[in-house]
């Protein structure tokens, strides 16, 4: 007799057009995302259950009513880069059988500044949270509750003449089962210190 399946994580497979003239398929990262430590987060977005998935979409994106929501005070700060350095990637990583990905973000933080190198000696040894922007629209989520990314590398220069780019390149990276596409709506909110909002709603 055939063996019964108990897969109980169906890949959920169906057809794959070509983007659609209406479909957003820019390529690029925007030029601010927004990044956080990951011991201030409070909740974190949840995928489907496996079980319950019916789309290939359904592997990749959070629900929409499951949001990340930080711990009283705290926020996620808003990093612009240099227009045209932001890179989004995801690589198949791992032998066969526990493959995995491993997800980083690419920027150059333009300006040899204080800021800028303070930025690097803030989050060199922090678990951290990332949500860069695609141009199509789509926003990512770089950290987990089991695992922060982290900063991968760092190379800050000042340029050689006074024409020369001067700032820092940065990779910011994680090793996750799958990419995570953010569907909650709440962008802006998180870019206030929770509690804050409700704090002056009171007054």
């Amino acid at each position: 007799m055939p063996e019964e399946n108990t897969n109980q994580c169906p890949a959920c497979l169906e057809d794959l057009a070509r983007p659609t003239t209406c479909e957003q398929v820019m390529g690029g990262v925007v030029t601010e995302f927004l990044l956080g430590l990951k011991e201030d987060v409070a909740t974190w977005p949840k995928k489907k259950d496996a079980a319950l998935r019916t789309s290939m979409a359904d592997h990749v994106e959070t629900q929409p009513s499951s949001k990340l929501t930080m711990k009283p005070g705290k926020r996620l700060f808003k990093i612009s880069a240099k227009k045209g350095s932001s890179e989004l990637k995801y690589e198949l990583q791992g032998e066969s059988g526990s493959k995995s990905y491993k997800a980083s973000l690419e920027n150059n933080i333009p300006g040899l500044r204080a800021k800028a190198l303070g930025l690097l000696a803030a989050v060199s040894n922090q678990e951290l949270v990332i949500l860069p922007k695609t141009k199509s629209g789509d926003v990512h989520l770089l950290g987990d509750e089991s695992e922060g990314a982290e900063l991968e590398s760092a190379s800050a220069v000042s340029g050689k003449t006074g024409t020369d780019a001067n700032g820092a390149d940065v990779v910011f990276s994680t090793d996750v089962p799958a990419p995570t596409i953010y569907m909650g709506d709440n962008w802006d909110e998180l870019q206030v210190p929770a509690g804050e909002s409700d704090d002056n709603d009171g007054e």
